[in-house]
């Protein structure tokens, strides 16, 4: 005679994932980053505080993906210790092209390998360990090079204006 079901015990019971995205947040959630929902299709906080908001509780982030599946994923990377440099490549700009440039004017190297997320308009979210005291205003360094730290970036595989993130 087998045994029936067993309850898992109460506060465990989780909703299975209602979209890649929601599967995604909890991903993220679940290695400890702090996560946010971002209105579907673009990158404006969904949410009433904005980054401010940022969880990574499973069931906040259960409750806000059950609101719409669509939702857009945000990360504040301060949350595991890391800083984003975000390279634009749009409006005339590339920051690209101006990171690399900068990295040998003052390093005499490359820029370090790290890892990468493409944005939807053809630039880079460049993350790296460690974290800054503020963020940077935008092209602070250089044009189209800006860094992202206690704010929030676009994660994959959020999709704008009818592009990927990845």
């Amino acid at each position: 005679m087998t045994a029936g079901p067993t309850k898992p015990a109460a506060g465990l019971i989780r909703s299975a994932p209602v979209s890649e995205l929601h599967r995604m947040a909890r991903l993220y959630a679940e290695k400890g980053l702090a996560m946010l929902p971002l209105i579907a299709g673009g990158k404006i906080p969904a949410c009433k505080h904005g980054h401010k908001d940022a969880s990574t509780d499973i069931a906040t982030i259960d409750r806000w993906w059950s609101e719409n599946p669509s939702y857009n994923i945000g990360a504040v990377p301060a949350s595991i210790g890391c800083t984003v440099v975000d390279l634009d490549v749009k409006g005339g700009k590339n920051g690209i092209a101006e990171f690399d440039r900068l990295s040998m004017q003052h390093t005499g190297r490359p820029a370090p390998s790290t890892r990468t997320v493409r944005t939807p308009s053809g630039g880079l979210h460049l993350w790296y360990t460690g974290t800054v005291e503020k963020d940077g205003a935008a092209g602070a360094l250089g044009l189209g090079v800006d860094i992202k730290c206690h704010g929030y970036v676009v994660m994959p595989p959020s999709v704008i204006a009818g592009a990927r993130t990845s």
